[in-house]
């Protein structure tokens, strides 16, 4: 995932990080999507776990999405845009598993929406990575736990 922070580098107050944006979640803004990195082959999961309605500020976790792994959740979004229910709950279920299961690096990107041309992108470890599902879940954070995804940014 090297190719995500050079692609961050070099579009940061120019561009989106992503060519391609398929949102899963929505709330005034996707709140969580599979996103193909500009200039690549390279889709990850993007899930909220952060978001201030007072300034607008969100933060994502980024999990790149294995080669194995994309086309089944592909199909699973595909599925969900055009049946509605029936692929959604699959795809939740299949997102929450590959997070469970994931092992590899994870970023943060901040920014006021998802496909903001002005963002941060940060690497943390993947000791730290949670699946909260919905917005529900990620707004009813105590303010610690929700500092402690600002603080990321800082260090």
């Amino acid at each position: 995932m090297g190719l995500l922070i050079d692609t961050y580098k070099a579009n940061k107050d120019k561009s989106s990080l992503f060519s391609q944006e398929i949102a899963i979640d929505y709330y005034d803004g996707a709140t969580e999507a599979i996103c193909k990195i500009k200039n690549s082959e390279v889709w990850v999961i993007a899930s909220m776990v952060y978001f201030n309605p007072d300034d607008g500020k969100r933060i994502f976790t980024m999990v790149e999405i294995t080669e194995e792994s994309l086309p089944a959740i592909k199909a699973l979004a595909e599925l969900s845009l055009n049946e509605g229910n029936v692929g959604y709950s699959s795809l939740k279920q299949e997102i929450e598993m590959y997070y469970k299961g994931y092992t590899g690096k994870v970023f943060l990107l901040m920014g006021d929406w998802l496909s903001s041309v002005h963002y941060q992108v940060v690497e943390m470890t993947n000791k730290l990575l949670c699946y909260f599902g919905d917005i529900e879940a990620v707004l009813a954070q105590d303010k610690m736990a929700q500092d402690k995804w600002i603080q990321l940014f800082s260090s």
